[in-house]
């Protein structure tokens, strides 16, 4: 049986991080290309954001490895309601995704 680890990304994996974001914005782009249209510098402000939730005890950024190799990620943090709602904190989910070919496929 083939090994896969699920662990919390360190801040020297965010550049291999931001490459499967990419891909997941590309999938986005083809559903609505306004939208998710992206800055020249996207990559660059997105491994910002990516770094300050790693040091963020609100946020939690989760890699999977299958090889030692960065194969999904999930991005998730901690949201606030306005005061004006029982319900204060809630989990929110930004982002998740898996490299195609580690998808597990389905009919």
């Amino acid at each position: 049986m083939e090994e896969f680890i699920i662990r919390e990304a360190k801040i020297q994996e965010v550049e291999k991080i931001a490459e499967l974001h990419r891909k997941l914005n590309l999938h986005h782009r083809k559903l609505d290309p306004k939208y998710y249209a992206r800055n020249n510098n996207g990559k660059t402000i997105w491994i910002k954001f990516a770094k300050k939730r790693i040091k963020d005890d609100k946020s939690v950024l989760l890699v999977a490895l299958h090889k030692n190799r960065i194969i999904s990620y999930a991005l998730g943090f901690i949201k606030e309601n306005p005061p004006i709602r029982k319900i204060r904190k809630y989990g929110y989910i930004l982002d998740v995704f898996v490299e195609e070919k580690n998808r597990i496929q389905r009919n």
